[in-house]
């Protein structure tokens, strides 16, 4: 609930929440862990190399998982390739390799998340696990910055998932990515599917906002009158700076530099604490004044 994504950056592809609220969550953490180490340890049948109490294996899951937002990476890692190695039920080997990945993503051990992605056999995962499969493999290349493997996965990830507000996420990514790569036609598609989703109101907002930057000439006074109307919500009044940037951006796909010049100083004028978005509107104000 205090996680805040940095839309200045591709957002992470797992909404984790901010890391350094983690250990909110370590009374839980050590509470599953304990109570998991005594299952093991009192109803364990480990007979003749065989475990015959099918919940042993979703023990060292749940510490596996446990130890991943304690960030004890390494002892959780472990416990999910116990689980990979040992367990004899499908879905429960490739839901811990994928925690693996999430794992290894997270440290960045990237030559082992490869070698576990390429150790799955993709045609036998459960299709319950084909959007989380999908999904941190894309992670995987994001934060290599292998955009185009990226997009093809989170594209995949999105059509086996019916979690909508996962899926908006995913769009918005693939939204930025596109962005980078410098094909605005294909972000501000990706931007208007989010907005369809209705996710929640500050990822909807970023989207409008990102749709004003990536949008087309003839798009422009439908997004103008869009952003206006922001300006007036009271729900916006944290946000001003930016909606006054995008405006900005518009006036400048229109060669209006002086009206752009005045919606830039707004821009600064209505800024609270987005440093981010400050440096932005400097940076362009210098842009405009070194042009004069």
């Amino acid at each position: 609930k205090t996680r805040k994504d940095n839309y200045s950056k591709v957002i992470p592809t797992f909404d984790y929440g901010d890391k350094s609220n983690w250990s909110g969550m370590n009374a839980n953490s050590d509470r599953a862990i304990k109570k998991a180490v005594i299952m093991i340890k009192k109803h364990s049948m480990f007979i003749n190399g065989k475990q015959y109490n099918r919940w042993i294996d979703d023990c060292y899951m749940l510490m596996g998982k446990a130890n991943f937002f304690k960030l004890e990476h390494s002892l959780g890692v472990n416990q999910l390739k116990h689980v990979s190695e040992n367990s004899e039920k499908q879905y429960t080997k490739d839901e811990a390799k994928i925690w693996m990945i999430r794992t290894y993503n997270e440290m960045g051990e990237y030559a082992e998340s490869g070698t576990i992605i390429r150790g799955i056999d993709k045609g036998g995962v459960d299709k319950k696990l084909l959007p989380d499969y999908y999904a941190v493999i894309a992670d995987y290349h994001i934060r290599q910055k292998e955009w185009d493997k990226a997009i093809e996965n989170l594209d995949d990830a999105i059509k086996y998932s019916k979690k909508k507000k996962f899926n908006a996420r995913l769009e918005f990514i693939k939204g930025q990515i596109y962005e980078i790569k410098g094909e605005n036609k294909k972000a501000y598609e990706c931007y208007g599917k989010v907005v369809k989703a209705r996710p929640e109101y500050v990822m909807e907002f970023q989207a409008r906002i990102n749709m004003a930057r990536t949008a087309e000439n003839s798009n422009n006074e439908s997004l103008r009158k869009t952003l206006k109307k922001m300006l007036k919500d009271g729900k916006n009044l944290e946000y001003l700076d930016q909606v006054y940037y995008a405006i900005a951006l518009i006036d400048l796909k229109e060669d209006k530099k002086d009206d752009a010049i005045k919606n830039l100083n707004k821009s600064l004028r209505n800024s609270i604490d987005n440093q981010n978005q400050q440096a932005l509107s400097h940076l362009k104000l210098a842009e405009l004044y070194m042009e004069a």
